[in-house]
């Protein structure tokens, strides 16, 4: 009887450690997933900083261009009336 009830507890308590190893299996791979998508996330939103700033960038440089030419226009305009 103490045989049987032995066997039983030890039955149970592989049960419970399958699930537990299962449960933790489960999550680890959930938690990888999330991992990897943050990390995806993350790498889009470097790309799409890095491309905001390339194109701000060009857009500076087109305005010290332009300044350079208002500049140019004002000094010929300061020369022709001096």
């Amino acid at each position: 009887m103490e045989s049987i009830a032995a066997l039983v507890v030890a039955v149970i308590s592989a049960m419970f450690a399958g699930f537990a190893s299962l449960i933790s299996t489960f999550h680890k791979k959930d938690t990888k997933k999330q991992i990897e998508q943050l990390s995806q996330e993350n790498k889009d939103k470097i790309i799409a900083l890095e491309i905001k700033q390339d194109n701000t960038k060009e857009h500076i440089d087109l305005i010290r261009k332009d300044i350079k030419e208002v500049n140019k226009k004002l000094d010929r305009l300061l020369e022709k009336g001096k």
